[in-house]
């Protein structure tokens, strides 16, 4: 009852009684033996103090949690061997929390030393739970969550977007690059390879289909796992969510288990590996596979801000917009909406915000070249080609393509030629009442037939799997 209490008067910006409510909680905890419990009430204390703006009771608090989970007294716990401590999710969550602390107060502060030392903190934080290969399943959250229960690797990407910002120094640049490409392989790993993985067919991966299904299975089973909660609401920034976390000892044997064999199929070169693995191209082999004239946009939607890493042969460049994901889906929702009515205006002044937003402050670093778009959030849903500049489309003015993350670039670099006349097979909202109609999609193939003469298009009914 004293942590219920505790949480909904820290959500309604009652600190001092949610610091009081967490202090009686650990009051009856102490003694208790339920270390899992205990640490996360420092740690709740710790945001308590953060999001109020103490950040030396802060930092305090959630040092005193991560003492609980090692032996012995510790003045560096960036250099702790994750080997020997009590509960290491909890352990890698401590660090990530204090690096939080750091980075906020030396962004506010405008002070590199903290900013290198939140950086410690978090790579250390990102190296211990990435070591963990199964709560890559049950902890990660789907990047197109409304940025509430954030995972480190996102708080990775804001530390060294801080320092490159501060420094220049492009070693920063590349580590804030690396992780945003890893933040969306481990948020398709979880959003999407964890379920496939169940339903292949290959002998060779059926152990790993029943571990993964178990570990999933158990996963659900436990309370809700200890993540970073850095959601704005009323008093400034909300710092580090410990709301549930679940006791691990359960599904130790399972997750063994599942590390071993997901071991083994890397070795063999086994691709469903890579349905639950987090195996990305680094800033350096991205820019081995771009062409002179091309220039790769990784959009990325952070906890507070949008950032755009521009990236070509000869160079780098970092533009930070100031939109929240909540302002990024609303202004995406608002150009898809209405680009379906034309008789209107409405899209193209919307069209104009946001090309002045995401393309414009590139400015010279684009200019000439070809663009590789890489969505994030609801940017996924953006109709980049339609953005316009003074009545100009950006279709028009850039050959422009978007690809679902950096790292499939790889497999894309075989340039094929269209033929100069050729001729496209186009289905248009395919007669099935399991799923809505898609707005727009029989408009957009009767283009591509307006563009292709020769074309084979078919809607509705007319469009089935025997005319395919």
């Amino acid at each position: 009852l004293a942590i219920d209490l505790g949480d909904t008067y820290f959500y309604i910006d009652s600190l001092d009684r949610a610091k009081a409510m967490y202090r009686e909680a650990l009051r009856y905890y102490e003694g208790s033996g339920d270390l899992r419990a205990i640490v996360e009430q420092q740690y709740k204390l710790g945001q308590c103090h953060l999001t109020g703006g103490e950040y030396e009771p802060a930092r305090r608090e959630i040092l005193k949690g991560l003492a609980q989970l090692v032996d012995g007294t510790v003045t560096d716990y960036g250099n702790v061997n994750p080997a020997s401590v009590k509960d290491v999710d909890l352990f890698g969550q401590g660090l990530a929390n204090a690096g939080f602390v750091d980075f906020t107060e030396g962004r506010e502060r405008k002070d590199v030393r903290g900013l290198l030392n939140a950086l410690q903190l978090v790579q250390k934080s990102v190296d211990v739970l990435d070591a963990r290969k199964g709560s890559v399943l049950t902890g990660t959250q789907t990047e197109s969550e409304a940025v509430k229960n954030v995972n480190a690797y996102r708080l990775l990407v804001d530390v060294a977007s801080a320092l490159f910002g501060a420094t220049r120094d492009e070693r920063y640049f590349g580590l804030a690059f690396d992780m945003s490409e890893k933040s969306r392989a481990a948020s398709f790993v979880s959003e999407v390879g964890s379920q496939l993985i169940t339903k292949l067919h290959d002998p060779k991966v059926k152990e790993l289909a029943e571990a993964t299904s178990r570990l999933i299975e158990e996963g659900k089973n436990q309370p809700e796992a200890l993540t970073l909660d850095l959601t704005s609401l009323g008093q400034g920034t909300r710092g580090i969510g410990t709301k549930g976390g679940g006791s691990r000892d359960g599904d130790e044997k399972t997750r063994s288990q599942y590390e071993k064999i997901v071991t083994r199929l890397s070795a063999e070169n086994n691709k469903a590996a890579q349905l639950v693995t987090v195996n990305t191209l680094t800033l350096s082999s991205v820019r081995s596979l771009l062409l002179e004239n091309e220039v790769l946009i990784n959009y990325y939607v952070s906890i507070d801000k949008l950032y755009a890493f521009g990236v070509s042969t000869s160079g780098v460049i970092m533009k930070t917009i100031h939109w929240t994901p909540e302002d990024v889906s609303g202004k995406v929702e608002a150009y898809r909406a209405a680009v379906h009515d034309l008789q209107k205006n409405d899209y193209a002044v919307l069209g104009q915000e946001l090309y002045d937003s995401l393309i414009a402050p590139l400015g010279a670093f684009i200019e000439g070249k070809r663009l590789i778009a890489i969505p994030s959030g609801r940017l996924n849903s953006l109709p980049f080609a339609g953005l316009q500049n003074k009545g100009e489309f950006l279709a028009e003015r850039y050959e422009t393509s978007v690809l679902p993350n950096a790292s499939t670039l790889q497999f894309v670099r075989k340039e094929k030629k269209l033929p100069g006349a050729p001729s496209v097979f186009a289905l248009g909202n395919p007669d099935n009442p399991r799923v809505s109609r898609l707005p727009g999609a029989e408009k957009e193939v009767g283009q591509v037939k307006s563009i292709y003469p020769r074309s084979l298009i078919h809607f509705g009914e007319q469009a089935t799997e025997t005319i395919a």
